[in-house]
Order: C-alpha cells, then sequence, then structure tokens
C-alpha cells in the first residue's frame, strides 16, 4: 500500500495501536508480565529478550507524545519504529494474536509503504487524512 493508504490504516487505528505502544515497548516499564503468554518459540523468545534490552536502554520516553507526533506530521517511519519496538516487547507466543491492537500493528509492520524506499523523510500532513 502507499503511505497515505498506510498512514489513514494507522489514523483509523490510533487508539488501539497506541495502547498496544504504550502497553508493550520495552521503553514503556509497563509491559504486563502476568498476562499468561507461554512461551512457543524458547530460541527467539532468548533473541528477542536481547532486543528488548538494547531497546529499553534507549530510556523511558513519553510514548504517547511520540505517537502524537508522528501520528500528526504523517512520519510513517516514526510510528513504524513504535510499533515494530513494541512488537519486540511481545512474548514469544502464539498466546500473542490475543493481545488488543497487535494484529493490526502486525498488518502495518507486513505491509509498509511501498511508495517509499525504507520509508523516507517523504511524510503526508495527517491532517489530509481526515
Amino acid at each position: 500500500m502507499d503511505t497515505k493508504e498506510w498512514l489513514q490504516q494507522a489514523t483509523d487505528q490510533k487508539d488501539l495501536l497506541l495502547g498496544f505502544v504504550r502497553s508493550w515497548h520495552p521503553a514503556s516499564n509497563t509491559c504486563d508480565d502476568d498476562i499468561d503468554l507461554p512461551i512457543t518459540a524458547e530460541g527467539a523468545e532468548q533473541a528477542c529478550n536481547v532486543i528488548r534490552t538494547q531497546i529499553a536502554a534507549t530510556g523511558l520516553r513519553n510514548l504517547t507524545d511520540e505517537w502524537n507526533t508522528a501520528l500528526s506530521k504523517g512520519d510513517a517511519r516514526g510510528l513504524y519504529s513504535l510499533m515494530n519496538s513494541a512488537w519486540f516487547g511481545v512474548p514469544e507466543s502464539t498466546g500473542c494474536w490475543g493481545i488488543q491492537g497487535f494484529r493490526e500493528a502486525v498488518a502495518l509492520l507486513e505491509d509498509p509503504p511501498e511508495d517509499d524506499d525504507d520509508m523516507p523523510e517523504n511524510v503526508i500532513d495527517a491532517k489530509e487524512l481526515l
């Protein structure tokens, strides 16, 4: 899909996606360790732990502000980065599909904008989408 369509989907699902990012981003310090998500891919989980540690080392951030700023600027790269980091925060479990916003985030992560090479600085004013 093109950047405008991608951003429209992110806008249409903004609350759900922001909730996912705030709940699972390793730098959020709010990941729900009490949720019952049995690990179903132990090797992948170990690899993700390394990446989670690296993401968390970037420090606690105001993910809501980052999300809202990226969305308002039409910054697909910033939104993609936040969702991708949150995806790494999710345990390697088949139960992950029950997490609110996970399915929607994965759909956007698996189908990044085709009209941008690595989602460059081309951004769309999100006001065009509303």
